[in-house]
């Protein structure tokens, strides 16, 4: 696909349409001038995707330069069957669109975004023509590795049938077991040959694309990729590869770890998005650690206790029945501290704490750092917090004057600046930083408001790493008059009210969180909230599109603690969620709940949720 600004144009007409439906812009604003048709992109980004996956599957057409913009073109066609989709330029075109957007997405490093568009299909699968290759290619996506296809042939007729048996039989077999991988490729170049034989061009594509579907899970298997990182055998990560909580498929970011020798030892600053795996990636590295019998002992730092708490039960979760002992030293005072040395004996230790409890740990046994073997530093963009940056600082230095010279230490962070220097500081060595930032494993894009106009418009810009073209959703803010004939909302000249408008009519969609600076400004917009829903504003309030059960729950507990006149209570019955330093903390974890659960779906925030737990958010909302 040749990217060249006519094609950028196209996808940002595309991407507006779509957004226009998204953020529920009225149709009577829907009348936007389109100088040209954007299904001009159609083909050739099926083509992208089917040039692609011949790669993939070793046909030899293009030449090292061509295959690497393939792959960057890759991307932007998985954007623009996304956004054609969602678009309804073309409905009768949705289910094609939507599973080659899933398809792109998979294949160009994007795993969640493709399986977020493969599982809304559900069970109600697309009949395509295309004999049940259309069936096969959405398992395939949907990653559903508790069933398979079992007599194809009579659902689908005799061209394809066994073929979509056998591959997925096969492929549950090779994750359940490893084996099986000769016959599952065996099973996949046959349906190539018969499609490039007798099917039809859509077929012949479909059975491309779940080829290399196939051949790329593979590739991105544990089976295949751990043993290959750590230098470990299979047989000594069978025990974890066997378990059903385990990591079937390495993520983008977590490949890259294995890529530059994290699981074999070393020790390095780690950048990676938000979402790309970041718990996930702390149990490989330990578990490497502890199979090649580097350590006996690994510490995770993390900043704050809920993220302590959280990261603590998810490993507790995934060592479960293995000798490993997962521990949380809590932050309550305690006059003495003592540590079971000859435990490292008997079985394996995580311990998981804060900065400054670490810091008190080693106060009371120095002899501790001795035996600490793999040391994680959780959020170590800590270091330019103004309030505890230093403390961080003083106890990597003590930290690292007592670990023994072969111990690796680990920092990791999303948004640390001076990844470079600190690498430097603490390892003597500049090019100890893997940059991952790029590896975000969903679709993400950023917009700033502006209201100049009658109606107001959102600008998406250009920006590194998110996204690649720029575009403007017009019409998007529009003016409410309320009952009191004065009040209009959302006042133009306030941003955390275009913030909460904006809030209102996406929650439909997903989670919404306005981010706030203070605990006052949270406080007012939830009263805003409440006295414009009942000054009478007519956008639907997010409790409509949340459990309604859990939603009494959460507003019976605020009335009993803060009363039942509180504009915490208020606001809550309109399933707007207060979670700031002055909502008591019982509260607080019950909102959190809340929002991991998918049970609310609008929190009105501060930097106390960010330092809790990850939260499934889509919209993040943000005033000046």
């Amino acid at each position: 696909m040749m990217l060249d600004q006519n094609a950028r144009h196209l996808l940002g007409i595309t991407s507006a349409k779509a957004k226009m439906w998204e953020y529920r812009v009225p149709e009577t604003y829907h009348n936007i001038t389109i100088t040209d048709d954007p299904a001009k992109l159609f083909d050739v980004a099926v083509g992208t995707l089917g040039d692609l996956a011949a790669a993939i599957n070793g046909e030899d057409y293009f030449n090292q330069d061509q295959l690497r913009d393939l792959r960057s073109s890759l991307k932007f066609a998985s954007q623009f069957f996304d956004s054609y989709r969602r678009s309804r330029l073309n409905v009768f075109l949705d289910p094609f669109t939507s599973i080659c957007a899933s398809a792109c997405f998979y294949l160009c490093d994007m795993p969640g975004s493709s399986l977020v568009l493969a599982k809304q299909f559900g069970d109600d699968y697309p009949d395509l023509e295309c004999l049940g290759l259309e069936y096969l290619l959405l398992w395939l996506l949907q990653n559903d590795l508790t069933t398979h296809y079992d007599g194809a042939s009579g659902l689908f007729g005799r061209l394809y049938g066994q073929y979509i048996d056998g591959i997925s039989q096969d492929l549950l077999v090779f994750f359940e077991s490893g084996n099986g991988l000769e016959s599952l490729l065996e099973h996949a170049s046959h349906l190539r040959n018969v499609a490039y034989e007798r099917g039809s061009p859509r077929q012949l594509l479909f059975a491309d694309v779940i080829s290399a579907v196939v051949r790329k899970r593979i590739e991105n298997s544990s089976w295949h990729c751990l043993p290959l990182y750590s230098e470990l055998s299979v047989e000594q990560w069978l025990t974890a590869l066997q378990k059903e909580t385990f990591i079937r498929e390495l993520w983008p970011a977590q490949r890259l770890l294995g890529e530059q020798g994290i699981f074999r030892g070393k020790s390095a600053v780690i950048q990676m998005p938000t979402s790309a795996g970041k718990t996930k990636a702390s149990e490989l590295i330990i578990r490497s650690a502890f199979l090649e019998e580097r350590t006996s002992l690994a510490v995770l730092v993390a900043p704050f206790r809920a993220l302590c708490h959280e990261i603590k039960d998810s490993l507790a979760e995934a060592f479960e029945g293995e000798p490993v002992e997962i521990s949380e030293i809590s932050d309550v005072p305690q006059e003495d501290f003592s540590f079971d040395f000859g435990s490292l004996e008997q079985q394996k230790q995580v311990l998981v704490v804060t900065p400054e409890k670490l810091h008190y740990v080693l106060r009371h046994e120095p002899e501790l750092a001795t035996k600490i073997g793999l040391a994680i530093y959780d959020e170590a963009h800590l270091f330019d917090d103004a309030s505890r940056g230093v403390n961080y600082e003083l106890l990597l230095s003590s930290v690292k004057a007592k670990l023994p010279a072969d111990s690796q230490t680990v920092l990791m962070s999303a948004v640390i600046k001076n990844a470079d220097q600190v690498a430097n500081w603490l390892f003597e060595d500049e090019g100890a930083v893997v940059k991952g930032m790029d590896l975000s494993p969903t679709n993400r894009s950023v917009a700033y408001a502006s209201w100049t106009t009658t109606l107001g418009q959102l600008h998406f810009p250009i920006l590194e790493n998110v996204q690649d073209y720029g575009f403007f959703l017009p019409r998007v803010l529009e003016e409410h008059s309320l009952n009191d004939g004065r009040t209009i909302f959302p006042n133009r000249s306030k941003p955390n009210e275009i913030a909460l408008y904006l809030g209102l009519n996406l929650a439909e969609n997903g989670g919404v969180a306005v981010f706030c600076g203070t605990k006052l400004t949270a406080a007012l917009i939830c009263r805003t909230a409440v006295k414009i829903f009942q000054q009478g504003l007519t956008l639907p309030t997010p409790v409509n599109s949340a459990d309604q059960a859990e939603m009494l729950r959460i507003g019976f507990l605020i009335g009993e603690n803060l009363g039942s006149n509180s504009e915490a209570k208020k606001s809550a019955e309109l399933g707007i969620l207060a979670h700031h330093a002055s909502i008591p903390h019982g509260i607080r974890l019950a909102v959190e709940y809340a929002l991991q659960k998918e049970l609310a779906n609008f929190v009105v925030c501060t930097s106390t949720l960010a330092q809790g737990v990850n939260l499934p958010i889509r919209y993040l909302m943000m005033g000046s």
